[in-house]
């Protein structure tokens, strides 16, 4: 039996045309795709600016912000710029600041050599002591009085002891030359009453005691005049001591205001701008900055 290949009233094209119930279109599938990839990439940049804006927030609550504002102006100085300047001048010994350095009021800044200056000082301060110390033995001569010193001479034990020394030596003199003279005195005094007595009776003649009276008030007026002229002298020394003392006060406050000017100190708080010496040992003449 023979079987027969064609089907008894169905087109061949019509056997190819899909069934219900079978897989679906390509083209649709690939488009649904599309899709929910979109919706997955739209949710995660809705989910980033939220988390964005959320942050933001946090930080501007917690955070705060400088208002900057911009403008034109002029910087004044509360002072005006302060030149240190050196009276005498001198060897720079320390240089403490460099240029661009910020300063403290007060602050030393450099010093100078003091070797000249301090022994100006010591000339003069050694002058002082000794004028004091002569003035305080004048006194005591001039007085008749003790020997006492002023407490700023304690630490001078030598000086004093000199001047201690010097003041019993002249005393000493005085004591001895009128002692001398004294028992001359006491001898005429003595001479003069016998002669006296004589001279009642006829034994001696008033011519020898006019020469005893004579001798008796010329040594009475020597005795007197050895002491004026100790205590004449004594008063002109002591003047003179008195005046030095005056000068040499004067002069040591001076001196000593130059040894603290030695030291170079700023006035004010600020910023070293210029130096003109800078090297140690460099000399900075009189009145430079």
């Amino acid at each position: 039996m023979l079987n027969d290949n064609r089907t008894s009233g169905v087109n061949p094209e019509q056997a190819r045309v899909p069934l219900a119930g079978s897989s679906q279109d390509p083209t649709l599938s690939r488009d649904d795709n599309l899709d929910d990839a979109t919706v997955v990439r739209s949710t995660r940049v809705v989910w980033c600016v939220a988390l964005m804006l959320l942050a933001f927030g946090v930080w501007a609550y917690l955070f705060e912000i400088d208002e900057v504002s911009t403008g034109t102006g002029k910087v004044i100085p509360t002072s005006r710029e302060q030149v240190i300047q050196s009276l005498e001048g001198g060897i720079v010994a320390e240089l403490n600041v460099a240029e661009g350095d910020i300063v403290k009021q007060g602050e030393i800044l450099a010093k100078l050599d003091p070797t000249k200056t301090e022994s100006n000082f010591g000339e003069s301060a050694a002058k002082y002591r000794a004028s004091l110390a002569s003035v305080a033995r004048l006194q005591a001569e001039v007085n008749g009085t003790a020997l006492t010193f002023p407490q700023e001479l304690k630490a001078y034990p030598a000086l004093m002891a000199a001047e201690t020394d010097l003041y019993q030596t002249r005393r000493k003199g005085l004591e001895e030359s009128q002692a001398g003279v004294r028992a001359s005195l006491g001898l005429v005094r003595s001479e003069l009453e016998i002669t006296e007595n004589l001279a009642r009776v006829g034994a001696a003649s008033n011519v020898e005691v006019l020469r005893l009276k004579r001798q008796k008030s010329e040594l009475e007026l020597k005795l007197t005049q050895s002491r004026s002229e100790y205590m004449v002298r004594a008063g002109e020394e002591l003047a003179k001591a008195n005046s030095d003392v005056q000068t040499l006060s004067s002069v040591l406050k001076g001196r000593s205001d130059s040894v603290t000017r030695l030291t170079l100190r700023s006035p004010v708080r600020g910023i070293v701008k210029d130096i003109e010496v800078t090297t140690i040992g460099g000399i900075i003449p009189p009145m430079a900055a």
